[in-house]
């Protein structure tokens, strides 16, 4: 797998927008109750999509994820569950992922940068939502198979080592958050 490229519709990033700012949470979809009507307004919403910034505590350093062939980038998931919490959601997806326990709580970042993605209820072309999560681990890292591997970096050369002006951008919202 060759990772992200400019030419993909279905991930297609925005290097010179601007952040929207919003006080709002993020949409999660809440289960229905048995013979409950459908909520449609969740299609219209546009989805978001949570890019984390991981420091380690030990050293300062902050950690970026690798597929083969590919530059590193920032680990990334939706918004977890309403029923599962943020910091459970994002302490397993760290745990798994990276092999590293969360430490405190994550800062989530009030802006959302925008970027075409793929609309998680419809699957078709749409405008979504990027936001920055700042998070500190503890604990040797070591990447699950969905990775080639992982690197360690001080924040300006993490935030150098991103491929686009747009990650760099979510980046420093994210080492904003841990300062």
């Amino acid at each position: 797998m060759s990772g992200v490229s400019a030419d993909d519709p279905a991930v297609t990033m925005l290097d010179d927008a601007t952040p929207e700012q919003t006080a709002d949470e993020a949409f999660v979809p809440a289960p229905l109750a048995p013979g409950a009507a459908r909520d449609d307004a969740a299609l219209l919403r546009p989805p978001e999509w949570y890019l984390l910034v991981v420091r380690r505590r030990e050293d300062g350093a902050f950690l970026l994820v690798q597929r083969e062939g590919a530059p590193p980038t920032m680990l990334s998931t939706w918004p977890p569950h309403a029923d599962e919490g943020l910091a459970a959601g994002l302490a397993s997806l760290l745990r798994t992922h990276l092999a590293v326990r969360l430490e405190g709580v994550p800062r989530v970042s009030e802006s959302r940068r925008p970027a075409r993605m793929a609309h998680p209820y419809t699957g078709g072309p749409a405008m979504g939502l990027l936001r920055a999560v700042a998070v500190e681990v503890s604990g040797a890292p070591a990447v699950d198979p969905l990775f080639a591997g992982h690197v360690a970096l001080p924040a300006a050369e993490a935030e150098a080592a991103l491929a686009t002006d747009l990650e760099r951008a979510i980046f420093r919202d994210g080492v904003a958050l841990l300062d």
